[in-house]
């Protein structure tokens, strides 16, 4: 094994470069002592296994519920002046199956749809009640 003397980390025999810190590498009969680095540039490969920060994520990703009520309210509202007068309420069902395709577009994870409807359909049909007073 042959030791990076810029950085101390240890690389195969083979190696001409340093694969944590890319410096050429000094090929020399006697094993030199590994360096021992106090801190490590960020991205450069350790050894050590990290265990990743977990960051707690939501149940529901809210930013999609809002956006698919909004998108209800919204088709709803402008197919409403135009398509009520024709046929009553197919502007509500266009305006739920585009609602519908965006929530499904735009989850990330699939365990967070069977949330998602529901709140989406809840949440649209308050907007469009409070709304349509």
């Amino acid at each position: 094994m042959v030791y990076c003397s810029n950085c101390g980390e240890k690389n195969k025999d083979s190696s001409t470069f340093c694969y944590n810190c890319g410096a050429p590498l000094k090929k020399s009969k006697a094993p030199l002592k590994p360096l021992k680095s106090k801190s490590r540039p960020q991205g450069y490969r350790t050894d050590k296994l990290e265990k990743p920060k977990t960051v707690k994520k939501s149940a529901v990703e809210w930013n999609v519920v809002v956006v698919g009520a909004l998108i209800f309210v919204i088709i709803s509202a402008l197919l409403g002046m135009v398509l009520d007068l024709v046929l009553p309420g197919v502007s509500l069902l266009i305006a739920a199956f585009s609602a519908f395709i965006y929530v499904l577009a735009a989850t990330n994870r699939a365990s967070t749809l069977l949330i998602g409807l529901p709140l989406t359909a809840i949440m649209a049909a308050s907007l469009w009640a409070f709304f349509s007073l």
